[in-house]
């Protein structure tokens, strides 16, 4: 099947841009994913329940409460194996609505440890 790039395009521009980039053309128009950049490593790259969410060697270098909450991760997987929600308490003081929890997905707790996607409330709730 041939494809038809748009007149307002240009091409030696595309060209050069994928050459620098490495990125297939099917990638770029989005018709596949993107390649995992070699310096990625499996555990940055997707999260499994019940497995360090950083590689061991890199745990020790954590901030201290990304730290906590990476080992807290690690006890509670480990003994609850359906378990797959953290419960953060929110104060009023910090929404003005009164007491409550938000449940947070452990694999949103991955993605901000390695800062892949970010939620308005999830960084809301790191920042409390």
């Amino acid at each position: 099947m041939a494809m038809a790039i748009p007149a307002n395009v240009d091409v030696d521009e595309l060209s050069h841009w994928m050459e620098q980039t490495g990125l297939p053309l099917e990638a770029l128009l989005g018709r596949t994913d993107a390649p995992i950049h070699r310096g990625v490593d499996d555990y940055q790259s997707r999260y499994i329940y019940d497995r360090s969410m950083c590689h061991p060697e890199k745990v020790r270098g954590l901030g201290t409460q990304i730290y906590k909450q990476h080992e807290y991760y690690l006890r509670v997987s480990s003994k609850h194996k359906e378990e797959e929600l953290i419960a953060v308490r929110v104060h009023d003081r910090h929404y003005f609505r009164g007491d409550d929890v938000i449940w947070i997905y452990f694999s949103e707790v991955h993605e901000l440890l390695h800062m892949n996607a970010l939620d308005k409330y999830l960084m809301s709730c790191y920042c409390l």
